[in-house]
């Protein structure tokens, strides 16, 4: 799999006036990434729609995926999306995890550089992203995840990208830090695929592939019990509640 761009190698043509879903899920060579903080992902999905010609994307299904320890990004979120009613040639995905923004590369032209911390990947600002795959194989679709869950393209429970969208980004808004100990890759990954999987559980249920990746060390370090007994919960169950509403409430 080709190394992920940086932000600044971003296509500028994305961000026009007219661009379609289409183009932008569909990259012809390299894997291009997209920032969530500040929803920008989730505005860019938006004008998208809005262009003439563009159609709606579900998603089929998510799985949660831990990489060895030697990988930058431990644990990640992957997205199989395809337009509703559409062909398995169609078919994208789409990747979802954390960094912080010190390991990034830095811009030659800045005056400023990330605190010791963030340098060190220790703790400082997050770098949640959204990585869009073009077309093929890739190592990471054959991966076995650690937990999965299958809407189906056709079935009428398949979440909108666009919704799920907009639940990472709330979940990037939760907790906007990186903190190796409780709210890196692994908190952010594992609280994603929570919150998406207790809104649309309806009919479906994840299935495990790993019952043991709880028990990772980070986990031991604090990660689970920030997401079960940190305030950060009571954050987590308000994203829940409020797009369950929506959700619920788009069927109404």
């Amino acid at each position: 799999m080709h190394s992920l761009p940086t932000y600044s190698e971003l296509y500028p043509s994305l961000t026009l006036p007219g661009f379609t879903t289409d183009q932008l899920l569909f990259p012809t060579i390299e894997p291009v990434q997209y920032p969530i903080q500040a929803c920008q992902w989730y505005q860019t999905l938006i004008r998208c729609h809005k262009a003439e010609g563009s159609r709606p994307f579900v998603v089929e299904s998510m799985k949660h995926h831990k990489q060895p320890w030697r990988n930058l990004q431990d644990e990640f979120i992957l997205l199989r999306v395809a337009p509703a009613g559409g062909i398995d040639e169609e078919i994208c995905n789409i990747l979802i995890g954390r960094t912080i923004e010190g390991l990034g590369p830095h811009d030659s032209v800045s005056v400023t550089r990330p605190p010791l911390l963030s340098q060190l990947g220790i703790q400082g600002p997050a770098i949640d992203w959204v990585t869009v795959l073009p077309r093929g194989d890739h190592d990471v679709t054959s991966q076995q995840p650690l937990s999965s869950i299958d809407w189906g393209r056709f079935g009428q429970f398949a979440p909108r990208l666009l919704d799920l969208s907009g639940i990472l980004c709330h979940v990037s808004i939760v907790q906007p830090n990186y903190n190796i100990l409780t709210t890196q890759c692994c908190w952010f990954a594992r609280a994603a695929y929570s919150v998406i999987s207790e809104i649309y559980c309806v009919g479906f249920s994840p299935e495990e592939w790993d019952k043991h990746w709880d028990l990772s060390p980070v986990s031991r370090f604090g990660t689970v019990p920030c997401m079960t007994s940190h305030p950060t919960c009571g954050a987590l169950r308000t994203v829940i509640a409020y797009h369950l509403f929506a959700w619920r409430s788009s069927y109404m």
